[in-house]
């Protein structure tokens, strides 16, 4: 069956028709992402974070800005809520901040957006070269380093951009003075997850808290040790983030906490005592409630090494393409999942990028952001993509740049997918999933069994065909919005472990 797209019409109808998110997610046993229904739920979106005053994107915010992640199929975004203006001097809390925060998450909630909140850093503060994302009062209050070890030491210069700042020695210095909870960093860091979590715990559409972006690994000059992944997120990340969930579940015990060890523990795995991966022999929190993975998610990050010091403009070399995505990203996955598996929560994709498709088939913007969700569909992965540079700076989107993050996937499952691809070239796409007790359950309440969502402004302009199988299983557009596809059933005597298959294709493919 044939489906044609009307582009005017469907702008118009994504900006008169609200999705109010109403849906609280929860995890199942498999770690996956579940509404009430039980349906397997995924998700697609975006990194929102403002590293300059007033620390947040008020564009993001905008109907015009939703209208278009709407379209694209965004259904989360990632949202920056910086320590340092929260509480801009001791003991005071900035409302002013977080209402301009909850604005935004409620103007989401409106778009059928979910949110993360996402305690964002990178270097700790100005005082390092970077961004004021820790309070520069707590860093002034710490030890500071003998004169010779004054920042930017071993550089002679002062750092450039966010990262260089993890290499000075002032930098790790201040990291392992939070870690020793020096001058009451825990405290304070307590209070300000305490003060965030009382604020939102009511929001459905707030999916839950990440206690930390990219926690560093502590003050390596004076332990090496901690340059070991498992080593650093044991002994220094871990501790802190114990006391960090009790500060959270004093006020909220519902909303996921979202945890992230060091950035280089992606390609590890648990085992040789977990000294390659995490390094989390438990769940933040879990000792003090057994029932936390219930409410736990692994936050991860990806950028292939190879790659950081490249014009991403540049074509991607053969030999460097392999090594990125046909070696180092299969085993971060493969990682990611046994370190998940091990500790029984779920795990998120939040942050992966720093590629800008342009339209040229061979450079490392385009190859190396359509492998990574090429990966992550392989992976049935949901993910926030870093950042959010769709636009330019009349507010019209890049088409290049929107096309790969605009894809099919199935927003909802009533069974056990099995695989998910999608070419961004031709638009074609392929889902499978078997049929268990939870689609036979969707039948009886007259529910669909899979909402799968079509980009049809990116890739379906003159229509798109889907071809269906077993004979079982219909489909029809929602009524609501026409990205959607709902598939459901119409015979009574399904079979479980049936296999699903939908085959998508643009027209005149």
């Amino acid at each position: 069956m044939v489906m044609q797209a009307n582009p005017a019409l469907l702008i118009l109808c994504l900006h008169l028709s609200y999705a109010q998110v109403t849906e609280k997610i929860s995890l199942n046993q498999g770690g996956n992402f579940v509404n009430p229904s039980g349906h397997l739920v995924l998700f697609h979106g975006f990194n929102s974070v403002y590293k300059k005053p007033p620390f947040y994107n008020a564009l993001d915010g905008q109907d015009h800005r939703l209208g278009y992640y709407k379209q694209w199929g965004f259904n989360v975004v990632r949202l920056g809520v910086l320590w340092h203006p929260t509480m801009p001097t001791q003991g005071t809390i900035n409302e002013t901040y977080l209402d301009h925060i909850e604005q935004q998450v409620d103007k989401f909630s409106e778009y059928g957006i979910y949110v993360i909140l996402d305690m964002h850093q990178d270097s700790l503060s100005t005082m390092f070269g970077s961004y004021d994302a820790i309070p520069k009062w707590l860093l002034e209050s710490f030890p500071q380093p003998l004169w010779f070890l004054r920042y930017p030491w071993p550089h002679s210069k002062n750092a450039s951009g966010d990262w260089e700042g993890y290499t000075t020695y002032a930098c790790q210095k201040a990291f392992q003075c939070i870690y020793d909870n020096e001058k009451n960093a825990w405290g304070y860091w307590g209070d300000f997850w305490e003060t965030v979590a009382r604020r939102f715990k009511d929001k459905v559409n707030v999916l839950g808290y990440e206690l930390m972006n990219e926690p560093f690994a502590g003050n390596i000059f004076t332990n090496p040790l901690r340059a070991i992944p498992g080593y650093a997120g044991r002994h220094n990340i871990l501790p802190v983030f114990d006391y960090l969930v009790k500060r959270i579940r004093a006020v909220d015990k519902e909303k996921f906490v979202f945890f992230e060890s060091v950035t280089w523990s992606v390609l590890g795995t648990q085992s040789y005592g977990g000294i390659f991966g995490a390094g989390f022999d438990h769940v933040p929190g879990s000792v003090d409630d057994p029932t936390e993975p219930t409410r736990s998610v692994l936050s991860y990050h990806y950028y292939c090494p190879l790659t950081q010091l490249s014009n991403p403009a540049d074509n991607f070399p053969n030999w460097k393409r392999i090594i990125c995505d046909e070696f180092i990203l299969p085993r971060m996955f493969n990682a990611i999942k046994m370190t998940t598996d091990k500790l029984k929560v779920g795990r998120f994709y939040t942050e992966f990028g720093i590629c800008e498709p342009d339209g040229n088939p061979a450079s490392i913007n385009t190859i190396e952001c359509n492998a990574v969700m090429n990966g992550a569909d392989a992976n049935l992965q949901s993910w926030t993509y870093w950042d959010s540079r769709f636009f330019d700076g009349e507010g019209n989107p890049y088409p290049n740049m929107v096309k790969p993050f605009a894809r099919v996937y199935p927003r909802k499952t009533a069974g056990l997918p099995v695989t998910l691809t999608f070419n961004v070239n031709d638009g074609s796409a392929f889902y499978a999933f078997l049929t268990d007790e939870t689609t036979a359950l969707a039948f009886r309440e007259g529910q669909n069994i899979a909402e799968i969502f079509l980009p049809l402004e990116a890739h379906y302009p003159s229509g798109y065909s889907v071809d269906l199988t077993p004979s079982a299983i219909k489909y029809r557009v929602s009524a609501d919005d026409n990205h959607l596809l709902q598939l459901y059933v119409i015979e009574r005597a399904l079979k479980n472990n049936l296999l699903v298959e939908v085959n998508i294709k643009a027209s005149g493919q």
